[in-house]
């Protein structure tokens, strides 16, 4: 396995959609064999099986997840850990665990490549998509008090869920004024983005442009 990233001010610019930098992790050197990488000291851990690890084991467990980088690892520490944590009330931790978790999962800025038009979106290839755990993580996040995630955070989530709508019904489909629930959970974390971006004064942010032409070519 072979991927580079690279971040351009703050937009994420990825070769490889299956590796996506996420939470405190902020640059990853390039990752040459994955056999080789899962077998060193700092990422042993991953190589094991997270469906037998207690809460705690997993929260250690997606931590390295988180840092590897690794889209694969992460949703399998997702699935676990949330599997282990359904039907009861999250800590602050499981939960934001469970949010990194999910936004590397679903790899957005791997999937959307830099271009939120409609048109240059319908021939990418979502059927490994991880819809579930996009809308889930959005759930997780639209539940949580306000402005307890970054506009980049929110921002990324929102897009997860027009991608998820995407892979059940196509592109041309979508129309998030259709006051359908995953467009109004679309629109509610991409709404959260903006004010976000707006309270820290970073109207000129990649993203916070991106964003704006990414709801407008989803809006009816």
């Amino acid at each position: 396995m072979q991927s580079g990233i690279r971040i351009v001010s703050s937009v994420w610019s990825i070769r490889g959609r299956r590796v996506l930098p996420v939470g405190v992790v902020a640059v990853f050197a390039f990752l040459t064999g994955c056999e080789a990488f899962f077998t060193t000291s700092a990422f042993a851990n991953l190589s094991r099986d997270p469906e037998n690890m207690s809460v705690e084991q997993l929260l250690a467990y997606s931590e390295e997840a988180i840092a590897s980088g690794n889209a694969e690892k992460m949703e399998e520490a997702f699935r676990a850990l949330h599997g282990k944590t359904e039907g009861s009330k999250l800590s602050d931790r499981e939960r934001d665990t469970l949010v990194d978790l999910g936004l590397g999962a679903s790899d957005v800025a791997g999937y959307l490549s830099g271009n939120p038009e409609r048109d240059t979106l319908d021939a990418v290839d979502l059927s490994d998509y991880p819809g579930d755990i996009a809308r889930e993580t959005a759930r997780l996040m639209s539940e949580a008090p306000d402005g307890d995630f970054s506009p980049d955070r929110y921002a990324y989530a929102g897009a997860g869920v027009v991608l998820a709508m995407a892979k059940d019904d196509g592109f041309e489909s979508i129309d998030l004024g259709d006051g359908s629930d995953d467009s109004e959970l679309a629109k509610g974390l991409l709404a959260s983005a903006r004010a976000g971006y707006e309270a820290d004064e970073r109207e000129d942010d990649e993203v916070y442009q991106y964003l704006n032409d990414f709801e407008d070519s989803y809006t009816s």
